[in-house]
């Protein structure tokens, strides 16, 4: 099991990661637990390799990129919410 959630935004064009301490399928960690979230701009935030910005984890490598995607594109499930309800849970 892991602990980590990676969303892919197509509207958007971002990834966004979820992580935690806890395991996300138990009902006490959605009551107490927290989550990290980092996110991800495709268009801005993608390079080559990690040598480019050294000591940054803000850059995601191409490599990377394409794991993910492949991970929730063909892998993963697909789930559809009106724009205009996502937009307002984003911008609170």
């Amino acid at each position: 099991m892991t602990n980590d959630l990676w969303v892919f935004w197509e509207n958007q064009r971002r990834i966004i990661r979820f992580t935690s301490d806890a395991d996300y399928d138990t009902e006490f960690y959605w009551e107490h637990a927290g989550a990290g979230v980092d996110g991800y701009d495709l268009d801005n935030d993608i390079i080559i390799s990690l040598l480019e910005r050294p000591g940054s984890n803000a850059y995601m490598t191409k490599d990377s990129v394409g794991r993910i995607l492949f991970n929730c594109i063909v892998l993963g499930m697909k789930i559809v919410a009106p724009e205009a309800e996502v937009k307002a849970k984003w911008e609170k």
